[in-house]
This record gives structure tokens, sequence and C-alpha cells, in this order.
């Protein structure tokens, strides 16, 4: 589906593509990237991943039977584990966890997710906002930052508020004009990645 919407909002109906074509590249690509994503980095032996998936299933069948958590001893009693393969089990569960490189920014800088491609719109985007006045820099910053309503921004800007929200639109207008090009040339990218 994501790819699907990528094809829709990417899609220049001026090419000559066919947009099926195109939309099936997209989509193709993003179920390539949510392997890459979810796949561990170190393969455990299938025995430790079928151990895993009968834990957390005990798990589940606790929680629906009695209606709270498990305790330990009673997944191990349910499976018949022994200590080593839940010490196994620990570490492999352990491994899977990755620190992304978002973490190690001070807090107030880390965002929720991180993710190359939102790294890459931050880039983008802050490049195309530099070319904006001041004022239009605000707008966008006190609207979709910090979630300012419009009343509000239009107090605190000395306007009224349906001059700031033709401000708005404007700006709005501005930031798609400079990412057409940008979008036109990341669809081109994307076919190219997944293509080969």
């Amino acid at each position: 589906m994501i790819g699907l919407i990528k094809a829709a909002d990417r899609f220049n109906p001026a090419s000559r593509t066919p947009f099926e074509a195109y939309a099936w590249l997209l989509m193709i690509g993003e179920l390539m990237h949510y392997v890459r994503d979810s796949e561990r980095l170190v393969r455990a032996p299938r025995r430790l991943r079928e151990l895993d998936r009968r834990w957390l299933q005990a798990e589940h069948d606790v929680w629906m039977r009695q209606g709270r958590d498990s305790t330990q001893a009673e997944i191990v009693a349910a499976l018949g584990a022994s200590a080593s393969e839940c010490r196994e089990l620990r570490q492999y569960r352990a491994a899977s966890y990755v620190v992304p490189f978002d973490a190690l920014k001070p807090p107030d800088q880390q965002s929720l997710a991180y993710t190359i491609d939102a790294e890459l719109d931050r880039i983008g985007l802050e490049s195309m906002v530099s070319r904006f006045s001041p004022l239009e820099r605000t707008i966008l910053r006190e609207i979709y930052e910090r979630d300012t309503p419009m009343t509000a921004l239009a107090a605190k800007l000395g306007y009224s508020r349906r001059h700031v929200a033709r401000l708005h639109r404007r700006t709005l207008r501005k930031l798609a004009g400079l990412m057409r090009p940008a979008i036109r040339c990341a669809g081109h990218y994307d076919s190219e990645v997944t293509s080969s």
C-alpha cells in the first residue's frame, strides 16, 4: 500500500511510462525495504526461532486464559524448555534490538522514529524551506512543528486569520513547486533501484 501511495504521489502523467508499471516497481521496492528492515542481522537456528514462536504463543494463551501477563516459570513449564534454552532465547531476543542512529542524539533532538528516508526528506525539506522568507518559514514552523492554531498564529504575527491562511496557502503552493522536480527525481531513482 505504501508503494502504491508513493506511486500516486510521485507519478508524472506527462511521462510515457504507464502508471501500472511505475506503481508495480515502487510496490516491489517497498516490499524489498520491508524484508530488509525486518530481517535480523544474524540468522538464528530454526529450533531457536521455533522456540521463540512457541514462547510468544504460550504467553498469548496464558493471557487469554487468565487475563494477566504470564510469569517466566509458567511459560517454561508449559513449553518444557530447559534453562540453557531459556538463556539462548534471552540472548537471541537481546540481539534483535538495534539502537537507531537517532538515539545517539541529545534527547531534545530525537524524533519518534528514524529512517533514512525520513532523514533524507528532512534534509531536502530544510533545503527548500531555506529559500522562503522569514515570515513564510515562521508560518510553516508554527503550524507544522508547534501545532499552533491559525487564530493564535494570526494574533502572534499581528495579521488577520484570513490573511495568515492566504499566506499559508501561498507558501504551500511555493513548496509544492519546489518539490515537483525533487519528487520526479526521487521517483526516477526509486524505479532504478527497484529494477536493479
